[in-house]
């Protein structure tokens, strides 16, 4: 592991470290939680969204109840396209990505990807300024 920190270092990433994580999850490791989360998530109605759905795991905008189902069931026993996904978001007009709790790191890979954009992570800020600055923010968009 040390070989590939070092590596990925020397090659130019802004930061390479070793995590710490309880679950492997978005791995094959997790394909037995998926299929449960299919057959649990097939008795949940889902309608089609007003607003923009997009798979972490093909990076796509998804529309169509069924296909949204299905991502959120399986996409835990898949590797996460962070990166693409939000270009896609981004692509389609969306300047205000906010990230939930625990931390902080997608934010400021999003500041770094889209440096006209706005992000802010929920972990850095009291729940009653967020909920105001999310609220401006929609009553700019909308």
């Amino acid at each position: 592991m040390e070989g590939v920190l070092n590596r990925a270092k020397n090659e130019g990433a802004r930061t390479a470290k070793r995590l710490h994580v309880s679950v492997p999850s978005h791995c094959v490791l997790l394909k037995s939680v998926a299929d449960e989360l299919t057959r649990r998530i097939a008795q949940i109605e889902i309608k089609k969204p007003k607003a923009i759905y997009v798979s972490n795991r093909r990076a796509r905008a998804l529309r169509d109840p069924d296909g949204i189902r299905e991502d959120l069931a399986t996409n835990i026993a898949h590797p996460v396209r962070w990166h693409d996904a939000t270009t896609v978001a981004y692509e389609r007009g969306i300047r205000f990505f906010v990230e939930l709790p625990p931390g902080h790191t997608l934010t400021d890979l999003a500041s770094t990807a889209f440096p006209d954009a706005r992000s802010i992570a929920l972990s850095r800020m009291q729940i009653d300024s967020a909920v105001k600055l999310i609220k401006r923010r929609a009553e700019r968009i909308g």
